[in-house]
């Protein structure tokens, strides 16, 4: 959230308007979709096979959409 909107505590100031938002609104969609099964897990629930495999595919769609707000936020610095 602290990339989206920003945090004065952390000095971080909010995304820029546009594309970086919503690349960053669609890596909270992916995270919100695989926190609850990384939460059973580290709660020491059982894990079935089908929820493992569930859990890779959202993984790789999360690291997929973070990749891509950093390539964002790398484009936007000046090149030197």
């Amino acid at each position: 959230r602290g990339l989206l909107s920003g945090d004065s505590e952390l000095l971080l100031l909010p995304a820029p308007a546009g594309p970086v938002q919503d690349q960053l609104k669609s890596v909270g969609s992916h995270w919100r979709g695989l926190r609850p099964l990384v939460d059973a897990a580290a709660n020491g629930d059982a894990i079935d096979d089908a929820t493992i495999a569930d859990s890779a595919d959202l993984n790789l769609l999360l690291l997929s959409a973070m990749d891509s707000a950093v390539g964002m936020y790398e484009a936007l610095q000046p090149n030197t």
